[in-house]
């Protein structure tokens, strides 16, 4: 109901509304607090992976790549957290500030935000030697 007047072709009633609204309480909480992001530099380049939103990891092309890492607002930048696509690129991000972001040869950027960006950024330059940014 909208205003006191029942919205559509066929409203649900007050009892069906109720479960929907339980059900939301509770699984959606419960979802957002299985969200992890797992970050691995391997030699064959660096992989995320989102869980339980990707199935497989993704891989991140690091080869001549500039690394950089630098604070950022998910919010303004990317419209929000997890995985999101934006004016700045792409976003791989559960919460905080601090993130490396990554630049392509053909200058398309993925920020990955993590708690300890000094040891990913460490991490990709000892195993691919990328170019540090400023």
């Amino acid at each position: 109901m909208l205003g006191g007047a029942p919205q559509g072709n066929n409203p649900a009633t007050n009892g069906e509304m109720a479960i929907i609204l339980f059900l939301c309480g509770a699984i959606f909480p419960g979802i957002l607090g299985t969200v992890s992001l797992t970050t691995e530099v391997r030699k064959e380049g660096l992989f995320i992976r989102f869980t339980p939103i990707h199935l497989r990891y993704r891989r991140i092309d690091t080869a001549g790549t500039i690394i950089k890492i630098r604070e950022y607002s998910a919010c303004d930048e990317y419209g929000g957290y997890v995985v999101k696509y934006g004016d700045s690129g792409e976003s791989y991000t559960i919460g905080g500030d601090r993130g490396v972001e990554i630049t392509s040869r053909k200058g398309e950027t993925v920020l990955i935000g993590t708690r300890r960006p000094e040891e990913l950024s460490s991490a990709l330059y000892l195993t691919f030697a990328p170019t540090r940014g400023s």
